[in-house]
């Protein structure tokens, strides 16, 4: 109850509570993280590599700043939405929708079908080329 001891009425849930805004929070999220296992990577190594550098300080910054920004415009476009008259979006899947079930089952054929076809190309590669293969063969011998 609030303070007057009357119960809440009307769309009192955050402009933030949206699947735009969802996203860019797991894309920020993940950014952060990113930066910060790059950071102590790059302060403990013994030798410096600028490619991890720049994915550090130049790359992970970039979707972390995207990520903020895909947040407020979600959070933005829902406001406006609700301002139209528009109630609070929910953020619930429910599979007695047609809609929702065929997207969730292109979803996990397109996955599937992604892996199948990667696993199928790393099986198919040999893991050392064959003039590598007998360098490394003389090499053992040796």
């Amino acid at each position: 109850m609030n303070p007057e001891n009357k119960p809440l009425t009307g769309n009192h849930t955050s402009a933030f509570r949206n699947w735009i805004s969802f996203i860019g929070m797991v894309v920020a999220r993940g950014a952060l993280f990113s930066f910060l296992l790059l950071f102590i990577l790059d302060a403990l190594a013994k030798f410096s590599n600028p490619y991890v550098s720049i994915l550090t300080y130049m790359g992970v910054p970039a979707f972390l700043i995207g990520g903020i920004l895909l947040t407020v415009f979600g959070a933005w476009r829902e406001r406006r939405r609700r301002s139209k008259g528009g109630g609070a979006t929910s953020l619930q899947i429910d599979l007695n929708n047609p809609r929702e079930r065929r997207t969730l089952v292109v979803f996990i054929a397109g996955r599937h079908r992604f892996h199948a076809a990667d696993r199928r190309r790393l099986l198919s590669t040999p893991l050392i080329s064959p003039s590598r293969r007998s360098f490394v063969a003389k090499s053992a011998t040796r």
